[in-house]
Protein backbone atom coordinates (compact mmCIF):
# COMPACT_ATOMS: atom_id res chain seq x y z
CA UNK A 1 0.00 0.00 0.00
CA UNK A 2 2.95 2.62 0.86
CA UNK A 3 4.53 1.93 -2.57
CA UNK A 4 1.40 2.27 -4.30
CA UNK A 5 0.70 5.57 -2.23
CA UNK A 6 4.19 6.88 -3.20
CA UNK A 7 3.62 6.07 -6.54
CA UNK A 8 0.09 7.72 -6.76
CA UNK A 9 2.27 10.88 -5.29
CA UNK A 10 4.70 11.11 -7.57
CA UNK A 11 2.10 10.78 -10.32
CA UNK A 12 0.74 13.39 -9.12
CA UNK A 13 4.07 15.47 -8.47
CA UNK A 14 4.16 15.30 -12.80
CA UNK A 15 0.83 16.12 -13.30
CA UNK A 16 1.33 19.50 -11.01
CA UNK A 17 4.73 20.49 -12.76
CA UNK A 18 2.65 19.76 -16.29
CA UNK A 19 -0.41 22.20 -15.23
CA UNK A 20 1.13 24.51 -12.98
CA UNK A 21 0.24 27.56 -14.96
CA UNK A 22 -3.31 26.75 -15.32
CA UNK A 23 -4.44 24.70 -11.81
CA UNK A 24 -3.78 26.11 -8.03
CA UNK A 25 -3.59 29.32 -7.50
CA UNK A 26 -3.21 29.72 -11.34
CA UNK A 27 -6.80 29.50 -11.27
CA UNK A 28 -7.46 32.52 -9.20
CA UNK A 29 -5.89 34.60 -11.59
CA UNK A 30 -8.51 35.81 -14.31
CA UNK A 31 -5.67 35.49 -16.82
CA UNK A 32 -5.30 32.08 -16.63
CA UNK A 33 -6.21 29.35 -19.70
CA UNK A 34 -8.60 26.53 -19.05
CA UNK A 35 -7.23 23.42 -18.60
CA UNK A 36 -8.10 19.93 -18.48
CA UNK A 37 -7.51 17.47 -15.81
CA UNK A 38 -8.79 14.31 -16.25
CA UNK A 39 -9.68 13.16 -12.94
CA UNK A 40 -9.78 16.64 -10.49
CA UNK A 41 -10.75 13.92 -7.43
CA UNK A 42 -7.45 11.96 -7.47
CA UNK A 43 -5.39 14.93 -7.82
CA UNK A 44 -7.18 16.42 -4.99
CA UNK A 45 -6.68 13.25 -2.55
CA UNK A 46 -2.99 12.50 -4.13
CA UNK A 47 -1.04 14.48 -1.19
CA UNK A 48 -0.38 13.23 2.06
CA UNK A 49 -1.21 16.08 4.58
CA UNK A 50 1.45 17.03 7.90
CA UNK A 51 3.85 19.70 7.28
CA UNK A 52 7.19 18.92 7.50
CA UNK A 53 10.42 21.06 6.30
CA UNK A 54 11.88 20.85 2.99
CA UNK A 55 15.12 19.13 4.34
CA UNK A 56 18.15 18.45 1.93
CA UNK A 57 20.24 21.07 1.31
CA UNK A 58 17.45 23.34 3.06
CA UNK A 59 18.59 22.45 6.44
CA UNK A 60 21.45 24.07 6.18
CA UNK A 61 19.62 27.55 6.93
CA UNK A 62 17.16 26.13 9.20
CA UNK A 63 17.55 26.49 12.90
CA UNK A 64 15.08 24.41 15.19
CA UNK A 65 16.36 22.01 17.92
CA UNK A 66 20.27 22.57 17.99
CA UNK A 67 22.23 23.71 21.26
CA UNK A 68 23.71 26.41 21.18
CA UNK A 69 21.96 28.14 18.45
CA UNK A 70 23.23 28.81 14.79
CA UNK A 71 22.90 31.14 12.50
CA UNK A 72 22.70 29.19 8.72
CA UNK A 73 22.38 30.43 5.28
CA UNK A 74 21.74 28.28 2.05
CA UNK A 75 21.69 29.76 -1.33
CA UNK A 76 18.97 29.54 -4.22
CA UNK A 77 19.01 30.19 -7.21
CA UNK A 78 22.53 31.13 -9.48
CA UNK A 79 25.96 32.34 -7.29
CA UNK A 80 27.45 34.27 -10.00
CA UNK A 81 25.72 36.40 -13.01
CA UNK A 82 22.22 37.13 -11.11
CA UNK A 83 20.52 40.87 -11.36
CA UNK A 84 19.30 40.64 -7.87
CA UNK A 85 20.72 39.15 -4.79
CA UNK A 86 17.82 39.26 -2.03
CA UNK A 87 17.65 37.67 2.27
CA UNK A 88 14.50 35.84 2.70
CA UNK A 89 14.23 35.13 6.55
CA UNK A 90 11.46 34.18 8.97
CA UNK A 91 10.04 31.17 10.73
CA UNK A 92 8.18 27.73 8.93
CA UNK A 93 6.29 29.70 6.93
CA UNK A 94 8.66 31.41 5.65
CA UNK A 95 10.95 28.38 5.08
CA UNK A 96 8.09 26.75 3.48
CA UNK A 97 8.20 29.33 0.48
CA UNK A 98 11.77 27.88 -0.34
CA UNK A 99 9.90 25.44 -3.11
CA UNK A 100 8.58 29.11 -4.76
CA UNK A 101 11.63 30.78 -3.73
CA UNK A 102 14.00 28.05 -5.68
CA UNK A 103 11.58 28.72 -9.28
CA UNK A 104 11.24 32.40 -8.53
CA UNK A 105 15.49 32.84 -8.04
CA UNK A 106 15.68 29.70 -11.34
CA UNK A 107 13.28 31.70 -13.62
CA UNK A 108 14.34 35.18 -12.92
CA UNK A 109 17.82 34.86 -12.37
CA UNK A 110 17.79 36.06 -9.25
CA UNK A 111 20.15 34.36 -6.29
CA UNK A 112 17.51 34.18 -2.99
CA UNK A 113 19.82 33.33 0.32
CA UNK A 114 17.52 32.13 3.11
CA UNK A 115 17.95 31.87 6.88
CA UNK A 116 15.19 31.00 9.22
CA UNK A 117 14.53 29.68 12.61
CA UNK A 118 11.39 27.01 13.76
CA UNK A 119 8.64 29.71 15.56
CA UNK A 120 11.14 32.70 15.52
CA UNK A 121 11.24 35.84 13.14
CA UNK A 122 13.29 39.05 12.17
CA UNK A 123 11.95 41.17 15.19
CA UNK A 124 13.74 43.47 17.77
CA UNK A 125 10.95 42.49 20.67
CA UNK A 126 11.22 39.76 22.53
CA UNK A 127 8.73 36.64 21.61
CA UNK A 128 5.68 35.84 23.80
CA UNK A 129 5.97 32.13 24.20
CA UNK A 130 5.53 29.96 27.65
CA UNK A 131 8.83 28.34 27.59
CA UNK A 132 11.71 31.08 28.34
CA UNK A 133 14.29 29.07 26.78
CA UNK A 134 12.61 29.14 23.48
CA UNK A 135 12.39 33.16 23.90
CA UNK A 136 16.28 33.32 24.93
CA UNK A 137 16.87 31.03 21.63
CA UNK A 138 14.71 32.84 19.12
CA UNK A 139 16.72 36.32 21.41
CA UNK A 140 19.95 34.74 20.06
CA UNK A 141 18.97 33.72 16.71
CA UNK A 142 18.07 37.49 15.63
CA UNK A 143 20.91 38.80 17.31
CA UNK A 144 23.14 36.66 14.95
CA UNK A 145 20.91 37.66 11.50
CA UNK A 146 21.44 41.29 12.76
CA UNK A 147 24.89 40.71 13.16
CA UNK A 148 24.96 38.95 9.31
CA UNK A 149 22.85 41.16 7.97
CA UNK A 150 25.02 44.15 9.33
CA UNK A 151 28.05 42.62 7.65
CA UNK A 152 26.39 41.59 4.32
CA UNK A 153 25.54 45.35 2.54
CA UNK A 154 25.19 43.68 -0.57
CA UNK A 155 21.90 42.48 -0.93
CA UNK A 156 19.11 44.16 -2.72
CA UNK A 157 16.07 43.58 -0.86
CA UNK A 158 14.84 41.67 2.01
CA UNK A 159 12.00 39.01 2.00
CA UNK A 160 10.52 38.83 5.26
CA UNK A 161 8.04 36.76 5.86
CA UNK A 162 6.15 34.92 9.37
CA UNK A 163 3.12 33.39 11.20
CA UNK A 164 0.67 35.62 11.87
CA UNK A 165 -0.17 32.92 15.02
CA UNK A 166 3.10 34.99 16.53
CA UNK A 167 3.06 37.86 19.55
CA UNK A 168 5.75 39.99 20.57
CA UNK A 169 6.45 41.78 23.67
CA UNK A 170 4.02 44.86 24.02
CA UNK A 171 4.95 48.78 24.89
CA UNK A 172 2.63 50.80 26.89
CA UNK A 173 -1.10 50.07 25.41
CA UNK A 174 0.04 48.49 21.94
CA UNK A 175 -2.41 45.90 21.30
CA UNK A 176 -0.71 42.74 19.72
CA UNK A 177 -0.88 44.25 15.91
CA UNK A 178 0.98 47.40 16.76
CA UNK A 179 3.58 45.64 18.82
CA UNK A 180 4.31 43.12 16.21
CA UNK A 181 4.59 46.22 13.58
CA UNK A 182 6.86 47.91 15.96
CA UNK A 183 9.17 45.21 16.55
CA UNK A 184 9.32 44.03 13.14
CA UNK A 185 10.14 47.78 11.91
CA UNK A 186 12.68 48.65 14.88
CA UNK A 187 14.66 45.32 13.25
CA UNK A 188 14.52 46.49 10.02
CA UNK A 189 15.89 49.97 11.01
CA UNK A 190 19.17 47.79 11.94
CA UNK A 191 20.39 46.95 8.13
CA UNK A 192 22.80 48.76 6.37
CA UNK A 193 21.60 50.71 3.82
CA UNK A 194 17.96 52.02 4.23
CA UNK A 195 17.68 52.57 0.88
CA UNK A 196 17.42 49.12 0.10
CA UNK A 197 13.90 47.67 0.44
CA UNK A 198 12.29 45.22 2.72
CA UNK A 199 9.08 43.14 1.48
CA UNK A 200 7.08 41.61 3.68
CA UNK A 201 5.25 39.11 2.28
CA UNK A 202 1.87 38.83 4.50
CA UNK A 203 1.35 35.53 5.95
CA UNK A 204 -1.23 32.85 4.57
CA UNK A 205 -4.56 32.52 6.03
CA UNK A 206 -4.81 30.25 9.42
CA UNK A 207 -7.46 27.85 7.59
CA UNK A 208 -6.71 25.75 10.76
CA UNK A 209 -4.44 26.37 13.95
CA UNK A 210 -3.97 23.03 15.38
CA UNK A 211 -3.10 20.05 13.11
CA UNK A 212 -4.60 17.33 14.81
CA UNK A 213 -8.60 19.51 14.23
CA UNK A 214 -7.58 19.78 10.61
CA UNK A 215 -6.63 16.02 10.06
CA UNK A 216 -9.92 15.18 12.11
CA UNK A 217 -12.27 17.49 10.27
CA UNK A 218 -10.78 19.15 7.45
CA UNK A 219 -9.04 16.40 5.45
CA UNK A 220 -12.35 14.30 5.92
CA UNK A 221 -14.13 17.18 4.38
CA UNK A 222 -12.20 17.35 1.54
CA UNK A 223 -11.87 13.19 1.31
CA UNK A 224 -15.68 13.00 0.65
CA UNK A 225 -16.01 15.92 -1.41
CA UNK A 226 -12.81 15.93 -3.71
CA UNK A 227 -12.81 18.93 -6.13
CA UNK A 228 -16.63 20.44 -4.60
CA UNK A 229 -14.60 20.59 -1.61
CA UNK A 230 -13.39 24.35 -2.61
CA UNK A 231 -16.94 24.83 -1.94
CA UNK A 232 -18.36 22.93 0.73
CA UNK A 233 -15.34 23.01 3.12
CA UNK A 234 -14.70 26.77 2.18
CA UNK A 235 -14.66 29.34 5.59
CA UNK A 236 -15.38 33.43 5.64
CA UNK A 237 -12.34 34.91 5.40
CA UNK A 238 -12.87 36.97 8.50
CA UNK A 239 -12.54 33.31 10.14
CA UNK A 240 -9.08 32.59 8.54
CA UNK A 241 -7.27 35.97 7.73
CA UNK A 242 -5.32 37.33 10.62
CA UNK A 243 -3.07 40.25 11.00
CA UNK A 244 0.66 39.65 11.24
CA UNK A 245 1.73 43.04 11.79
CA UNK A 246 3.26 43.43 8.31
CA UNK A 247 0.99 46.00 7.06
CA UNK A 248 2.05 48.25 10.55
CA UNK A 249 5.75 47.71 10.01
CA UNK A 250 5.76 48.82 6.24
CA UNK A 251 4.08 52.18 7.55
CA UNK A 252 6.40 52.91 9.68
CA UNK A 253 9.42 51.97 7.17
CA UNK A 254 9.80 54.60 3.95
CA UNK A 255 11.52 51.57 2.03
CA UNK A 256 9.35 48.77 2.95
CA UNK A 257 6.94 47.64 0.70
CA UNK A 258 4.03 44.71 1.67
CA UNK A 259 3.17 42.13 -0.51
CA UNK A 260 -0.19 40.51 0.30
CA UNK A 261 -1.02 36.96 -1.69
CA UNK A 262 -4.48 36.48 -0.12
CA UNK A 263 -6.44 36.85 -3.22
CA UNK A 264 -4.39 33.65 -4.50
CA UNK A 265 -5.98 32.16 -1.39
CA UNK A 266 -9.45 33.51 -0.99
CA UNK A 267 -12.59 34.70 -2.49
CA UNK A 268 -13.86 37.66 -2.09
CA UNK A 269 -16.23 35.93 0.67
CA UNK A 270 -14.32 32.43 1.61
CA UNK A 271 -11.22 30.78 1.81
CA UNK A 272 -11.10 27.10 0.67
CA UNK A 273 -8.79 24.39 1.80
CA UNK A 274 -8.67 23.27 -1.51
CA UNK A 275 -8.23 25.78 -4.81
CA UNK A 276 -7.95 24.64 -8.67
CA UNK A 277 -7.31 20.80 -7.94
CA UNK A 278 -4.66 20.80 -4.98
CA UNK A 279 -4.82 21.00 -1.67
CA UNK A 280 -3.56 24.44 -0.15
CA UNK A 281 -2.92 23.50 2.99
CA UNK A 282 -0.36 20.71 4.56
CA UNK A 283 -1.60 20.82 8.01
CA UNK A 284 -4.18 23.77 8.29
CA UNK A 285 -1.43 26.54 8.72
CA UNK A 286 1.48 26.29 6.54
CA UNK A 287 1.08 25.69 3.21
CA UNK A 288 1.18 22.34 0.95
CA UNK A 289 4.32 22.22 -1.31
CA UNK A 290 1.84 21.68 -4.71
CA UNK A 291 0.05 24.89 -4.18
CA UNK A 292 3.15 27.21 -3.72
CA UNK A 293 4.57 25.37 -7.19
CA UNK A 294 1.40 27.07 -8.45
CA UNK A 295 1.84 30.12 -6.12
CA UNK A 296 5.34 30.71 -7.06
CA UNK A 297 4.98 32.95 -11.06
CA UNK A 298 2.37 35.17 -9.03
CA UNK A 299 4.40 35.59 -6.11
CA UNK A 300 7.45 36.71 -8.41
CA UNK A 301 5.48 39.16 -10.50
CA UNK A 302 4.65 40.70 -6.77
CA UNK A 303 8.60 41.04 -5.75
CA UNK A 304 9.68 41.88 -8.73
CA UNK A 305 7.41 44.93 -9.11
CA UNK A 306 8.14 45.91 -5.05
CA UNK A 307 12.13 45.97 -6.47
CA UNK A 308 11.17 48.02 -8.96
CA UNK A 309 11.71 45.71 -12.08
Amino acid sequence: MAAHQTAVAAEAEREVERLAGCIGAATMDPGTPECEVDDPSSLVGAFSTGYSDPGGSAADCWSNRERPVRLGVCSLGPETGYSHRLLATGDSHSHQMLSAYQRIAQERGWRIDVAGRAGCHWNARPMLKSVQESIDLCTEWNRQLEDYVRSHPEYDGYLVLHSSKQSVQAVGDEDRTEALGAGLAEAWAQRPDLSVPVIAIRDNPIFEENADVFEREVVPCIEENGDDAATVCARDREAVLRDDGSAVAVELDPNARLVDMTDYYCGPETCSPVIGYLPVYADGFHVSRPFLVTLAPFLGDRIAAALGD
